[in-house]
């Protein structure tokens, strides 16, 4: 998992957020693509598009949740596994697993555990 790009991706998300500014454009990356598949699901980013080195984000000024927090980094990487899924089921995590990133609701049903990426609300 590149830190620094999902790092960056938090950071223009929350600028956004605070300035106003509906669009902003990040270096492609897979990873991103995933983590922004299950963004546009929560209705953070309303919608993205990508050629072949950029992703264009439009974000959703209407969404419920106004902030992103980075929780593993790379000097400290947070991992929780079932027992820590199931007392943190109330918030909004998105976990990054063998089978893939998923929400914590989707860990929990899966009985997997994983890297804790973000937080949200």
């Amino acid at each position: 998992m590149s830190y620094l790009s999902v790092s960056k991706l938090i950071v223009f998300i929350n600028n956004s957020f605070m300035s106003n500014k509906r669009v902003f454009f990040i270096k492609k990356n897979k990873y991103l693509v995933k983590i922004l598949n299950l963004l546009k699901d929560t209705k953070i980013i309303k919608t993205f598009f990508y050629k072949e080195k950029t992703i264009m984000c439009i974000v959703n000024f209407k969404s419920l949740y106004k902030k992103i927090i980075l929780i593993s980094k790379s000097s400290k990487k947070v991992y929780f596994n079932l027992n820590e899924i199931k007392k943190n089921l109330n918030k909004n995590y998105l976990i990054s697993t063998n089978k893939g990133i998923k929400k914590i609701k989707e860990c929990k049903r899966d009985k997997i555990g994983g890297e804790v990426i973000l937080m949200y609300y």
